[in-house]
């Protein structure tokens, strides 16, 4: 089977921001008081944050709306 990253990245209308550094990851998942899946911790390491068909998933960014930290929280 094929990484889920590997195959998003493939999608015709796949775009990615800014990879995020290892330990941005452990910082987020430190800050949750949570472990990423590692499927999702591959995604993040790979590109931050990610949108497929305008369909905008949280991730490791800059942009609060779409930072999985600020949303996580604000939604608690």
């Amino acid at each position: 089977a094929l990484p889920i990253c590997s195959i998003i990245s493939k999608m015709k209308s796949f775009h990615a921001r800014m990879p995020a550094q290892l330990n941005e990851v452990e910082f987020a998942e430190q800050k949750l008081n949570l472990k990423f899946n590692k499927d999702y911790k591959e995604c993040l390491m790979e590109f931050g944050q990610f949108s497929i068909y305008d369909h905008e998933f949280t991730g490791i960014t800059k942009v609060l709306r779409l930072n999985v930290v600020e949303i996580t929280i604000e939604e608690k």
